[in-house]
C-alpha cells in the first residue's frame, strides 16, 4: 500500500482556515424553515456552484481541500472567500 507524502505546509495552513472559516460561518437554509446550519464542505461546494457556475469544483475536490489533501487553484481561494465573507489574504500566513 503506497504512502501519502505530507501535504505542502501551504496546503495545510489553507485547510486548516477553511474548516476555521466554516465552523464559525451559519447558513439559512432557503426552504420555509429558515433553519440555520452549519457550513459543511457540501454545503460550500453548493453554494459556490451557485456563486461561481463557471468554477468546476466537484465536492470531492472540496472535500480534498478541506483536509489538506489538494491545493486550491487562485479562482477557488478567491471565490472561497468572497463566500465566507473574509479578503483572499485570510488563506494566507503572516
Amino acid at each position: 500500500m503506497a504512502q501519502l507524502e505530507p501535504s505542502h505546509p501551504a496546503t495545510t495552513y489553507f485547510a486548516e482556515r477553511l474548516q476555521e472559516l466554516a465552523s464559525t460561518t451559519n447558513v439559512r437554509t432557503h426552504d420555509d424553515s429558515g433553519q440555520v446550519r452549519k457550513m459543511t464542505p457540501l454545503r460550500l461546494q453548493k453554494l459556490l456552484k451557485e456563486q461561481a457556475p463557471d468554477l468546476p469544483v466537484s465536492q470531492t475536490q472540496i472535500y480534498r481541500y478541506y483536509h489538506g489533501e489538494a491545493a486550491p487553484r487562485l479562482d477557488v481561494v478567491w471565490e472561497l472567500a468572497h463566500l465566507l465573507g473574509v479578503s483572499p489574504r485570510a488563506f494566507l500566513p503572516e
